[in-house]
């Protein structure tokens, strides 16, 4: 699916900034901005995913609907895990629109 790659883009993303943080390379301001940024990104792409699933009309595929779910749930326990309190509150108070 192209949300998947698109989730899977933005936490490469946020994977590079952190080794250019490590090396040196970027400032920790510079890497604070780009992974929110990315983690913005994140949510947003993470709730379409989660909207095309429920459209889904075959349900057939449980095994790998389940293994998505798992998976975006370890992403959302691991982007909390790094986030600062503001974003924490995003993320546990996330309403739908």
């Amino acid at each position: 699916m192209e949300i998947i790659s698109k989730i899977t883009g933005q936490d490469n993303k946020i994977t590079k900034g952190r080794e250019l943080l490590l090396n040196g390379d970027i400032e920790s301001d510079d890497f604070k901005k780009m992974k929110k940024n990315a983690e913005d990104n994140l949510i947003r792409l993470e709730a379409g995913l989660a909207k095309n699933q429920h459209k889904m009309s075959d349900y057939s595929n449980a095994s790998g609907l389940i293994y998505h779910v798992v998976e975006n749930l370890k992403k959302l326990y691991l982007m909390y895990i790094e986030a600062d309190i503001e974003k924490k509150r995003k993320i546990f108070y996330f309403q739908k629109n």
